[in-house]
């Protein structure tokens, strides 16, 4: 067999690390993999979100290579910026030609998440073809608890982002969660990891118990992580969020608002998942307390959920497993 798995995968964002690791465990399960756009000599098409190169998708339809469309969330943020935002723009292009792959190319799609699926039929309808969730996976060779933990009398809460500003919620979320367990006289501490914009920069300084480590290396991530305790997800509908898995791999348990995916990823006591308490598709402000009542509740049994988190990336999340599952989906289409 021989897949094709176009486009550069050499970026840090979560499409490129998610070809970069299906690609290896493809290769060690011996399937042939091109990252070029080929359309002779393959067997099937495994396209990461869309691509601009419609004329490449039509030799592939007339040479009858089937082309599995692989889908996260759709953009939806550029809705409150200003029409003369140029990421507005290109949000909405990004979805025209996501939706037009779709609608005319993709002879399968597999969905990160059940949110995801039910976030399209719901906006696009049914597919034309058959669908199936594939979870993300984690690599437990790079993610994992071994590292002792550094003693601490604190509680060390930590929250990883890309983009902690791509609203600002997003870092304000663990930022005041943090604040509240303070005035509960817990001893905590917060680290962000990810890019933030100015205006964050200078809200977060204000906090003495706040470190913000910038965007660092994902091969660094795991030390990080196994210097904490709890994991906080800021994010806001997130899809499929890659972080929170590999915080679990780490044995972090996982707070955060029930919002996107997220629920669909902690699993069986591996953390708790907070009522958002507003309309998070409109940047409402959550109910603080919510979190904060879960974030208690998991610390109060850290060593019980830490145990959990890790049991259920071995049940539900390993890298390995869902390359396999990758594999079934096309062996159904050549």
């Amino acid at each position: 067999m021989k897949v094709c798995i176009p486009g550069n995968n050499k970026g840090s964002g979560g499409p490129n690390s998610f070809k970069r690791n299906l690609i290896k465990e493809l290769i060690n399960l011996g399937i042939d993999v091109d990252t070029g756009f080929s359309s002779t000599g393959i067997d099937v098409v495994l396209l990461v979100g869309g691509t601009r190169n419609i004329n490449w998708l039509r030799k592939l339809r007339s040479s009858n290579i089937p082309v599995i469309q692989r889908l996260g969330p759709m953009n939806w943020l550029h809705q409150y910026e200003s029409i003369l935002n140029s990421h507005k723009w290109r949000s909405v292009v990004r979805n025209s030609i996501l939706f037009r792959i779709r609608e005319n190319f993709a002879n399968h799609v597999i969905y990160q998440s059940e949110f995801c699926k039910t976030w399209w039929t719901d906006v696009k309808g049914q597919d034309k073809c058959g669908n199936t969730v594939i979870y993300n996976g984690v690599d437990t060779s790079l993610f994992n608890p071994e590292t002792l933990q550094l003693s601490s009398e604190a509680l060390r809460l930590i929250s990883v982002e890309g983009n902690l500003a791509y609203t600002q919620q997003v870092y304000r979320t663990p930022v005041e969660l943090t604040t509240l367990l303070k005035q509960k006289d817990i001893n905590v501490e917060l680290t962000l990891v990810g890019d933030i914009d100015s205006k964050g920069l200078r809200e977060i300084c204000n906090y003495d118990y706040v470190n913000y480590v910038g965007n660092i290396p994902h091969v660094s991530i795991r030390e990080m992580l196994v210097t904490h305790d709890i994991f906080i997800s800021g994010e806001i509908n997130p899809a499929c969020p890659n972080s929170p898995l590999e915080a679990m791999a780490c044995g972090l348990p996982v707070v955060g608002f029930d919002t996107g995916a997220l629920s669909e990823l902690v699993l069986g006591g591996s953390g708790l998942c907070a009522d958002y308490g507003a309309n998070p598709w409109k940047l409402e402000k959550p109910d603080m307390n919510n979190l904060l009542n879960s974030t208690i509740k998991v610390n109060e049994n850290l060593e019980y959920h830490s145990t959990k988190a890790l049991q259920n990336i071995k049940n539900n999340f390993m890298l390995s497993n869902m390359a396999k599952e990758y594999v079934k989906v096309f062996k159904t289409l050549i």
